[in-house]
């Protein structure tokens, strides 16, 4: 049974509840105290503002619990990543006995992955906080400091998105991801009120990557 069915049927109830006190309000003499009365306190609610009121606590009711069936599946989604995670750094301990050795820079990107995936931005960071600049251009080292990136923006931490994303397209302006990079900088400028910065970041990723995704988008941006 999910979060959902769990809750409609408890909603259902309250909504019920509200229905037959609303009726009970509205049948009562003028005199009487209720529950749902005017501001004067004289006269009971109308009916058709009983109806309203119900409509409006019934769409509460359904927002909250939309909002709760997303945190439990952001909570599920997260637990299948840390469960991954925990079975690479288990495999890689068992693999490390048996061969004597392990790769330290493969089981770190993928260790970056899996928490990347969990929303876990922030430990990404602390696990790949010397990614930002890489020794070699490996594939692996491309990779962690795309990851980096990526969980710097969903941080907010526009700072280190310009300083990466400079970097990022100078030495990888090739990787695929690079318009992308561009593109991140560009709304990071924006959000720091460099706005002739940020035009002419995008103008950047138009004349560098003019059929990219993002070169689109970065058009749009401009015309605006």
């Amino acid at each position: 049974m999910t979060a959902v069915q769990h809750y409609g049927g408890f909603s259902l109830m309250i909504i019920s509840g509200f229905f037959l006190s609303g009726c009970y309000a509205f049948n009562q003499p003028a005199s009487a105290p209720t529950t749902y009365q005017t501001i004067s306190q004289t006269r009971t609610m109308p009916v058709n503002e009983h109806i309203a009121l119900l409509e409006k606590q019934l769409i509460m009711l359904e927002t909250q619990l939309n909002n709760l069936q997303n945190q439990v599946d952001h909570i599920d989604h997260q637990q299948i990543a840390l469960t991954q995670l925990f079975n690479l750094q288990t495999t890689s301990k068992l693999t490390g006995l048996s061969d004597g050795k392990t790769n330290s820079k493969d089981n770190k990107t993928e260790q970056a992955r899996q928490l990347y995936r969990a929303g876990l931005y922030s430990q990404v960071i602390k696990l790949l906080k010397k990614a930002d600049h890489p020794a070699d251009n490996s594939a692996s080292a491309q990779e962690q400091m795309w990851l980096l990136l990526q969980s710097h923006a969903r941080l907010n931490n526009c700072e280190s998105v310009i300083n990466m994303s400079q970097r990022f397209t100078s030495q990888f302006g090739r990787h695929p991801e690079a318009p992308h990079a561009l593109y991140l900088m560009a709304q990071c400028q924006q959000r720091m009120q460099q706005e002739d910065i940020a035009r002419t970041t995008y103008q950047r990723i138009i004349s560098h990557y003019p059929h990219s995704v993002f070169a689109k988008k970065a058009r749009q941006k401009l015309s605006s």
